[in-house]
């Protein structure tokens, strides 16, 4: 499998069976974009993944929606991370530790199947923490 994360303006090439350069751009699509959303409660010091199956090579992007504290409706900064799901292991790619409303991560990806966790970075505090983050691939 095949796969290059870029968050913000770097490019991250990761290797598993061979590179995808960061420069080359995705093939032009044949289906339309899905997306998917994710939410959920966060406890302090708990983590939870989603899987999610890429079906042709393109552009996927996880947007952090929001992530409050249901007592004090304040924005916390949670983690969250993109990996590849193998069937039993989710190998986790590209991360961000402080993702707060408006996050992305985004980059390329070949169909596969892939996760996205979704986890207390050590923001949560004491009381749990709303999330919805939405996932758009092919």
């Amino acid at each position: 499998m095949r796969v290059a994360w870029g968050s913000g303006l770097s490019c991250v090439a990761l290797v598993a069976a061979s590179l995808v350069a960061c420069n080359q751009g995705p093939t032009e699509p044949t289906q339309s974009s899905i997306t998917e959303t994710f939410e959920g409660t966060l406890q302090p010091g708990e983590s939870t993944q989603f899987r999610f199956t890429v079906g042709e090579r393109g552009t996927v992007s996880v947007t952090m929606m929001n992530s409050f504290q249901p007592d004090t409706s304040l924005q916390v900064g949670l983690g969250m991370a993109v990996g590849s799901w193998d069937g039993a292991t989710c190998t986790l790619l590209v991360k961000n530790d402080n993702s707060v409303l408006g996050t992305v991560i985004a980059g390329s990806a070949l169909e596969g199947e892939y996760c996205l966790s979704i986890y207390d970075s050590g923001n949560v505090g004491e009381s749990s923490v709303t999330y919805t983050v939405e996932v758009t691939h092919l």
